[in-house]
């Protein structure tokens, strides 16, 4: 059974339940998962009743979270024992899918010894390309366009290894993003620090720095706040109430 053929079967029938159930349904970006040089399916040895099976298919294909993953795969194991290498991969790429959705990833296509990551334009950030390359190097090409992608070249050799070596690459995509987001966050709240100094005066020429009901003059050295006084040789603080 084809994979991304039947991951979009099993969305469309969690659509049509939710929608029976009254729950709201949300649009979501279908991602399109092609790797057909890998193994990914349930051997017939492992799984022989078909209900059983389609089951099994139906849950890897809902799972939103790296949770879902590790309860699916304990349920698996529990009802079925241990997994072969396909039932293995099919998980994986139930991983990739997951974080491919939150790096912007649309499509992923497998061509040679090389992964095409197609990325969502309207998200795609272009100064992510200079991390990638610093860290892959000429392993990684970016062709622009409508679509843009990004071409990674594989190392690993055993489909498992590839597999990871695939979520490796899409984990740090998601990280960049990540740290791109808390800089201007970070960059929000230095703003709104900026907009409450706003208002307070601050002197160069006669030396008087007034901040809401502080003052500090350097003249005679006097700093005023409330109605105290505080006096050392030549410096003052008073503390006006």
């Amino acid at each position: 059974m084809e994979q991304v053929g039947y991951d979009t079967y099993c969305n469309l029938l969690d659509e049509v339940i939710k929608e029976m159930q009254g729950i709201e349904i949300k649009q979501e970006q279908d991602i399109q998962i092609e790797l057909p040089f890998f193994s990914s399916y349930i051997p017939e040895e492992y799984i022989e009743n078909s209900s059983q099976k389609i089951e099994i298919y139906q849950d890897i294909a809902l799972c939103k979270t790296e949770q879902d993953i590790q309860n699916i795969t304990d349920e698996i194991i529990d009802r079925y024992g241990t997994m072969p290498t396909e039932v293995e991969n099919l998980l994986e790429i139930a991983r990739i899918k997951i974080l491919a959705k939150s790096a912007n990833v649309i499509k992923i296509t497998q061509k040679r010894d090389g992964i095409v990551f197609i990325y969502d334009n309207n998200k795609f950030d272009m100064s992510l390309i200079e991390t990638l390359v610093k860290k892959y190097n000429r392993r990684v090409r970016f062709s622009p366009g409508k679509d843009p992608y990004i071409t990674f070249v594989l190392e690993k050799k055993g489909e498992r290894e590839k597999l990871k070596e695939i979520q490796e690459f899409l984990r740090r995509k998601s990280e960049v993003g990540s740290r791109r987001s808390e800089v201007r966050s970070r960059k929000s709240e230095v703003g709104s620090r900026k907009s409450e100094v706003r208002g307070r005066k601050l002197e160069v020429g006669g030396r008087k720095l007034e901040v809401g009901g502080w003052k500090l003059e350097v003249g005679g050295w006097k700093l005023e706040v409330g109605g105290r006084k505080l006096e050392v040789g030549g410096w003052k603080l008073e503390v006006r109430s």
